[in-house]
């Protein structure tokens, strides 16, 4: 699915489909996306994270990484909350995020509400029913994977509806952008939309 991102005007496009704000104004004003594969099948990192944003010269730059947007088969089956295990719905969150530490690591930490769907049947498919939507603060953040290695081969318990680089040297690369739109002082709250991949 990485292969079907293939540019900044693409992610620009796809915004504006959807009548959502695109910061193009600015050097360094993140559009921090991803896109949610179709498989259902949990414990893959088959997701997309992605960064649009202009750099000091102007020029259109797109970030992308596999990812994961959902939980993974640890969470699936041990839930932390009797609700259900979390994932994110798809839309646009605004100022969601503040950039801190999870776990020893730098992180992008919720600090507005998201909203989720619930999975409580305890099985490795991701279920995705509008019936179960709620909405809050539940530490939906944005992290590197606890596995030892730097790239992950599965979720297992890095992902309880986090969204999380396979890589870990991806989510160092996203978090010197963040550094990056700091210290041009356009604050250190962050935008993040989600799409699926039926989106693009």
């Amino acid at each position: 699915m990485i292969d079907k991102i293939k540019d900044y005007k693409q992610i620009y496009d796809l915004f504006k489909k959807y009548n959502y704000v695109f910061f193009n104004k600015k050097a360094y004003d993140l559009n921090i996306f991803a896109i949610r594969s179709k498989n259902r099948i949990a414990d893959s990192f088959d997701d997309v994270l992605g960064c649009a944003y202009l750099d000091d010269s102007g020029k259109e730059c797109l970030f992308k990484c596999w990812c994961t947007v959902d939980p993974g088969n640890y969470y699936l089956k041990n839930l932390m909350d009797s609700g259900g295990a979390a994932a994110i719905v798809p839309g646009q969150y605004k100022k969601v995020w503040q950039l801190g530490y999870f776990k020893g690591t730098h992180a992008l930490m919720q600090i507005r509400p998201f909203h989720i769907f619930l999975d409580k049947n305890k099985d490795n498919i991701l279920d995705f029913d509008k019936n179960t939507i709620t909405s809050g603060i539940y530490g939906i953040f944005l992290h590197e994977s606890f596995q030892k290695l730097e790239e992950a081969h599965n979720i297992s318990n890095s992902s309880a509806g986090c969204v999380v680089p396979k890589i870990k040297k991806d989510n160092k690369n996203l978090t010197r952008l963040c550094y990056r739109k700091i210290y041009s002082n356009l604050g250190d709250v962050f935008t993040f939309t989600l799409f699926d991949e039926d989106d693009l």
